[in-house]
């Protein structure tokens, strides 16, 4: 089952960055002769990331759609479990692979997340004696399963790269679309605790597993490769919206605090630095946290394990009326009626 933009307007394209879609661009080598009409593709969107500029995410799965279809393989987007190299990360690697554990690579990883898409971010979160990843936002584009693979083996290929010698499995993987009739590929890159038809794209592992050392850690060169990821990030941004957007969206994901003053200090800015940085951009603060609430909003509530008043408090809102007012702004209805169209259509 893969889940639609149902009342939800996807008003901006989700891009990828140019050393994401490298990865996604290497798959065309599981084509032992590709016609020339995918050749022709693969090339033009080579010369499109030349020079760094971010590929359309939705690009990038009809690509990997055509490949499959040449190869005859549904599971191709698992190539890239092999495929990983740390270099299709850039330089916020570096702050990853210095990481004292496997759970703090993970959660850097997702802290610098912007910098390989925007609108999907990766959430690396504790739960109960868990930490869970989560890759939000793809649910709902409407992509074939090939792009998904291709996400969730990748973050595998690093997760094995950190740790080479144990290459831990995951405790279990939650997958958006309709469960395969073959599962043996999939469970050699994710183990045997697989779920189909999920609302979200995730991989589990257990706490033992994150807490494992990382033979690259390096407490005082971490120091640096934060510092310089964070750099990074704020020299890429020539826009800043899409990682104050995901900056929101995560905190609101974890029912953390989000402000203005917080996600300013998570990008090292003055608080009038990034609000001026905003108004340049011709949007704000509160523009991109209601836009951030309305799409957590879809998702959530095609969850059924959640109440409406559960919902409302995790978007911090004031109250249950506050969020039935938000609902019927954005989706022309109250969150009950919008659930049950939902669940109807899906």
């Amino acid at each position: 089952m893969l889940s639609k933009c149902i009342g939800l307007e996807c008003p901006v394209m989700p891009m990828l960055a140019a050393s994401c879609a490298h990865v996604v661009l290497r798959l065309i080598n599981c084509v032992p002769n590709p016609s020339l009409a995918l050749t022709v593709f693969h090339a033009e969107l080579m010369e499109k990331i030349q020079n760094q500029s971010m590929l359309a995410i939705l690009t990038a799965s009809t690509f990997i759609d055509a490949v499959a279809a040449e190869a005859g393989d549904v599971e191709v987007g698992l190539a890239s479990y092999a495929m990983f190299h740390p270099g299709q990360l850039s330089s916020h690697f570096y702050a990853i692979m210095s990481s004292a554990t496997l759970g703090e690579a993970m959660k850097t990883a997702s802290h610098f997340s912007v910098l390989s898409s925007d609108r999907t971010p990766l959430v690396a979160r504790d739960e109960s004696g868990v930490i869970s990843v989560n890759f939000l936002g793809i649910e709902s584009l409407g992509v074939a399963r090939h792009y998904i693979d291709c996400c969730m083996s990748t973050f595998m290929g690093l997760t094995h790269w950190l740790e080479p010698w144990d290459r831990p499995l995951p405790d279990s993987a939650s997958f958006s679309y309709d469960e395969p009739r073959d599962l043996a590929r999939l469970e050699a890159v994710f183990g045997k605790n697989l779920s189909f038809g999920c609302p979200i794209n995730k991989i589990t592992f257990a706490s033992e597993t994150a807490k494992k050392p990382l033979a690259t850690a390096n407490a005082a060169l971490r120091i640096h490769h934060m510092s310089h990821a964070s750099e990074e990030l704020a020299r890429r941004q020539v826009k800043l919206a899409p990682a104050v957007r995901n900056h929101i969206y995560i905190g609101l994901t974890l029912s953390k605090d989000v402000s203005l003053e917080i996600v300013a200090r998570e990008l090292n800015l003055g608080t009038r630095t990034l609000q001026n940085r905003l108004d340049d951009e011709s949007t704000g603060f509160r523009e991109l946290f209601d836009e951030c609430r309305r799409q957590l909003a879809g998702e959530l509530l095609r969850l059924q394990n959640s109440t409406v008043t559960a919902i409302a408090q995790r978007l911090k809102f004031r109250d249950s009326s506050s969020f039935h007012k938000a609902c019927n702004r954005w989706f022309g209805c109250p969150p009950g009626s919008y659930r049950s169209r939902v669940l109807e259509e899906s």
